[in-house]
Parts: structure tokens; C-alpha cells; sequence
């Protein structure tokens, strides 16, 4: 309370102090862990996979625009370093990435398994040749770039195939 002495007497003024009732605390409360969740979904929804996760040994990355077959296409970590390929990749490797602003052609049969096509990134498949999706750990195959499919895509039992939301198939 505050004492004013305007005037001849003495009056006494109260500040009043906004209290919030138990269901605006809980309206506030559930209002924040709903948009603390939409927020976390989003990011990991919206985020590139290629990303979100550190490179393990065994694992490979497009090089730059090739074919998949060509060592020079790709490079792979060793553990501490990308360092370049003696190989292409198969399915019994790590992660596979093809990186923005490369594309990466498919001449000859082939079988795949953990591929990542990055936002940006584009595969080809040739008319006339095969890819197999294998089922092995982790996401089959995920595509955020491009997947242009001109030949025959054969996918094992329990493997898939994901689309992001900016993910894109053509022929």
C-alpha cells in the first residue's frame, strides 16, 4: 500500500497485482510444450539427414558428378578423414551420400543399401539396369534430391524406400 497526501487528508490508494487462476497457468502451460513440440518435430523433420549424423568409418560421400561404379566418384571416411575411394560402394558398407549439386548415374546393376540422396544431390538410374534396395541397418534408401528412374527398381523384403517432403522422383 502507498500513502497519498494529496488534498487535506491522508487516503490510502492499493496497487492491485494480476493473478493468474490455475486454468490460465495450465492454458499457458500446455501453450508452450505444444509449440516446444511442433518446434522439435519440425527440425527433424525439415532437416537434411545427411546432416544430422557424424560420419562413421565404412561410410561414403559423392566425390562429385560420376558414375556409380567409377571409384573417383566417391570418397570414403576412414575413421578421421575423407580420403578418396578405392571402390565404389556396395550394400555392405556404410552409409552412402550423394552430396548437393551432384549427380551420381547408375549404368549397371547394382545393389544399394543406406543411400541418402541430399537435398540438392540426384541419382540416375539407366534405362535397362536394375537397382536392388537391400534390407540392411538403418534407412534403405532416403531421398531428399532427385531419384530419376528410368530402368528397374527391385526392393527386398522389409526395406523401403522414404521420400522427404522435398524429395522427387522422375523418369
Amino acid at each position: 500500500m502507498r500513502r497519498s497526501t494529496r488534498g487535506r487528508g491522508m487516503r490510502m490508494v492499493q496497487r492491485q497485482r494480476m493473478r493468474l487462476s490455475l486454468r490460465q497457468k495450465a492454458i499457458i502451460g500446455s501453450s508452450l510444450m505444444v509449440a516446444l513440440a511442433v518446434g522439435i518435430t519440425l527440425f527433424f523433420n525439415v532437416s537434411d539427414p545427411s546432416n544430422s549424423y557424424g560420419a562413421t568409418s565404412g561410410d561414403f560421400r559423392s566425390n562429385g558428378t560420376g558414375n556409380w561404379n567409377a571409384p573417383s566418384t566417391w570418397q570414403k571416411y576412414n575413421g578421421s578423414t575423407w580420403v578418396a575411394a578405392t571402390a565404389a560402394p556396395s550394400s555392405t558398407d556404410g552409409v552412402i551420400t550423394i552430396q548437393n549439386g551432384h549427380t551420381v548415374t547408375i549404368p549397371a546393376p547394382v545393389t544399394v543399401d543406406q543411400v541418402v540422396i541430399s537435398s540438392g544431390g540426384t541419382v540416375v538410374l539407366n534405362s535397362g539396369v536394375t537397382m536392388t534396395v537391400a534390407n540392411g541397418t538403418g534407412t534403405d534408401f532416403d531421398v531428399s534430391g532427385i531419384f530419376k528412374n528410368a530402368g528397374t527398381v527391385t526392393i527386398n523384403a522389409s526395406a523401403a524406400m522414404t521420400y522427404q517432403s522435398a524429395g522427387k522422383i522422375s523418369a
